[in-house]
């Protein structure tokens, strides 16, 4: 955040919103491979890292589509 701070409030959002989305991107990845290794307790690792990592309803939502899917 602090590499941000001289940025106007347009380019901030955009930023966190690529951010954002290469993580959710990363994500989705990581919980196939979990699923597929049968590891649930990594899985809600991974899930709950993700929600307190970006704090929004845009992330909890995102999680609770991706588990039930």
């Amino acid at each position: 955040k602090i590499l941000i701070n001289d940025l106007k409030k347009d380019e901030k959002k955009f930023v966190i919103n690529r951010v954002y989305a290469k993580i959710k991107g990363l994500l989705i990845n990581i919980i196939d491979d979990e699923s597929r290794k049968k590891q649930l307790f990594k899985k809600l690792y991974y899930y709950f890292s993700f929600i307190l990592t970006f704090k929004t309803r845009k992330a909890v939502s995102f999680i609770v589509r991706l588990h039930y899917k």
